[in-house]
């Protein structure tokens, strides 16, 4: 008998009886499983909703990008990539000169 892989290579029906690739599969498991969790780290450390939801989509592209190499769990990971890209959205915000509105408060 052969040794599957923990994540399996072979293929899962989607919700719509469609059939998806077990990765595929496992990547919208984990991206369900922490979007919330990891927009809500980023708003709190930005306290800026639609910069939190760049800095979220951003994290969950570089996990897409990478999957393949990642094993085990991804949590760790996931908050780290967040972190760096909250740090520097909070970094480059800072930088920017204010502009409009932000200029007469």
């Amino acid at each position: 008998m052969g040794r599957r892989s923990s994540r399996g290579r072979n293929r899962k029906q989607d919700s719509s009886g469609g059939s998806l690739p077990a990765d595929r599969m496992d990547f919208e498991f984990v991206h369900e499983l922490h979007r919330d969790r990891i927009f809500n780290y980023c708003y709190r450390f930005l306290g800026d909703f639609h910069l939190a939801e760049e800095v979220t989509q951003e994290t969950f592209l570089r996990l897409h990008r990478n999957f393949e190499s990642l094993e085990g769990n991804v949590s760790p990971w996931l908050y780290r990539v967040a972190s760096n890209l909250a740090k520097n959205a909070a970094r480059d915000r800072r930088r920017r000169p204010l502009t409009g509105v932000e200029e007469e408060v």
